[in-house]
């Protein structure tokens, strides 16, 4: 059981390797911006995840990583909103409250649950583009 489980463990830590490579790359060639269903990805590998596309992008300045997952075949789940703290701060509960949920956070984290974190990604993704567009 132990064996199976630090395998389990080196799978994650190489898949959130890879998305991280991805996401970092999405990010660089939209404005900074970036909004991703993980799947059923649960919120410590979002955590995870956003950590390591940070490690990856230099300046995070101006940057917004929304990352949406839940159940399979449902509209619930979680959601984390990272990157640049004052546009995070400002963009997060009007985020909260397109993907139908509530949440909170501070320093450049936001995070929360909602009942329409897929059939809403879109337009929570026109939100940032929206905060990215008035900042500059």
């Amino acid at each position: 059981k132990r064996e199976k489980d630090r395998e389990i463990q080196r799978l994650n830590e190489n898949l959130c390797d890879f998305q991280a490579k991805e996401i970092a790359v999405e990010l660089k060639s939209n404005d900074m911006i970036a909004a991703i269903d993980v799947g059923t990805a649960d919120m410590s590998y979002k955590m995870a995840l956003s950590s390591a596309v940070a490690e990856r992008i230099e300046d995070m300045d101006g940057a917004l990583l929304l990352l949406v997952g839940g159940s399979d075949d449902g509209d619930d789940g979680s959601f984390l909103l990272t990157g640049d703290a004052a546009m995070v701060d400002k963009t997060g509960q009007l985020v909260a409250q397109v993907l139908g949920g509530r949440g909170g956070g501070r320093g450049g984290k936001y995070q929360g649950k909602g009942t329409k974190i897929r059939s809403c990604l879109e337009e929570a993704r026109k939100v940032l583009e929206e905060a990215s567009t008035t900042r500059k």
